[in-house]
């Protein structure tokens, strides 16, 4: 009976703590060429900014919290990495961070 009880409240102490992660916002790339991000769980109605290098985009996040931003043709090679920041008006902030990977030199024919 101990066992059930304390389960019971451990369970009831961390669904708080996994529901909060779970709407974290977040960024996620829909499309990669063109390049398009796609960012969940932000304020609804929020103007957004978001970045992409030197590239700028503002969207408004619809009545669920999310939202689409393009960003075109990218240039890019195998071992280049990016980051995206999105930033709300209301202070919601993601990033999407590609580190660039460790790559080998092209091999030659």
């Amino acid at each position: 009976m101990r066992r059930i009880v304390l389960t019971t409240v451990l369970a009831a102490a961390l669904a708080p703590a996994a529901a909060a992660a779970s709407t974290a916002p977040r960024l996620t790339v829909a499309t990669s060429s063109p390049l398009v991000v796609a960012g969940t769980h932000f304020t609804p109605h929020e103007l957004v900014t978001v970045t992409f290098g030197s590239k700028v985009r503002r969207v408004r996040a619809t009545a669920l919290g999310s939202f689409r931003a393009g960003f075109g043709a990218v240039a890019s090679d195998r071992c280049s990495g990016f980051q995206v920041i999105a930033t709300g008006a209301r202070g919601d902030r993601a990033m999407l961070l590609r580190p660039r990977p460790l790559c080998a030199p092209a091999s030659s024919p």
